[in-house]
């Protein structure tokens, strides 16, 4: 289990994750939609988006997220060192590339077994984003959108990730 001490997180909403997994044999990783209090037109920049058309805005963060550890093994290991090396992956857009180490495990895995499943539950849980942090957020928020584009393009992921709601 990750989790953000930004997220509101009780032992309800981790026992609903735990038993989600429990449920689902391929399901790698479970997660709740998280919105941010932000006096922000733009509905995405809050947090999760099932509507949006990238999938980074629809997959489980690790801000609140619990990956199932036997098939995070065998078909991830380890999240990409990638994820990691802002100086390789450049900028876009005028933003720094990097993060987005969640949605990359999920689309390498379901690589290598179309039947994993990733979840989120729809139920959004507060994102507590201070109002001094909120230009970073919204910064952090487009970095997601662009920097998933940019594995995409790297490690050859061309169908959309597998996702279930709840």
């Amino acid at each position: 289990m990750i989790a953000s001490p930004e997220v509101e997180l009780n032992d309800d909403h981790v026992k609903k994750m735990s038993d989600v997994l429990t449920k689902n044999p391929k399901m790698l990783v479970i997660g709740y939609a998280l919105e941010a209090e932000l006096d922000d037109p733009e509905k995405w920049m809050k947090g999760h988006d099932i509507e949006n058309k990238s999938d980074a805005y629809k997959v489980p963060w690790n801000t609140c997220a619990m990956w199932n550890a036997d098939l995070f093994l065998k078909y991830v290991g380890d999240f990409h060192i990638i994820c990691d090396c802002s100086e390789f992956l450049g900028f876009k857009e005028g933003i720094k590339l990097r993060g987005m180490e969640d949605a990359l495990a999920i689309a390498l895995a379901q690589q290598k077994n179309f039947k994993i499943k990733a979840g989120l539950i729809k139920n959004p849980l507060p994102w507590d984003v201070n109002i001094q942090k909120s230009k970073d957020h919204i910064e952090k928020m487009k970095r997601k959108g662009l920097v998933y584009e940019k594995y995409k393009t790297i490690f050859g992921i061309f169908n959309p990730l597998n996702i279930e709601y709840f």
